[in-house]
């Protein structure tokens, strides 16, 4: 049967709602999720995409959804070096494809061919 040559689940790193909550306590705030269910094992993540460059771009399209990020967010009060140290990785776990990565990922597409519309 076929299989698709890569397939990954986005996840969230252990470390990152550690410190999600480190951030909110130091406001004297609590963070309503358990970070060991919410979270991933750094080292069983496979494939870390920097986007960086992009969390100012990343944030202005959270902010428009107002009805779920509103005016009192926490989402809405970190500040940029915070954006960029949460939000500047996003983190995915190769769950399927033909070869298993042998060294941790940092582009979805590495390895595969580019698309052949003629087969």
């Amino acid at each position: 049967p076929w299989q698709p040559p890569k397939l990954y689940y986005q996840v969230i790193p252990l470390s990152r709602i550690r410190r999600l909550g480190e951030i909110m306590r130091n406001r004297a705030k609590q963070l309503e999720i358990d970070p060991e269910f919410m979270g991933t094992d750094d080292d069983t993540i496979t494939t870390w995409i920097d986007i960086r460059d992009f969390v100012k771009e990343k944030f202005a399209a959270i902010r428009c959804h107002k009805s779920q990020i509103g005016e009192n967010s926490f989402f809405r009060q970190f500040t940029e070096s915070q954006r960029n140290e949460l939000f500047g990785f996003e983190c995915f776990i190769r769950m399927a494809g033909r070869n298993r990565p042998s060294k941790k990922e940092t582009d979805l597409f590495e390895g595969l061919l580019p698309w052949n519309d003629s087969s």
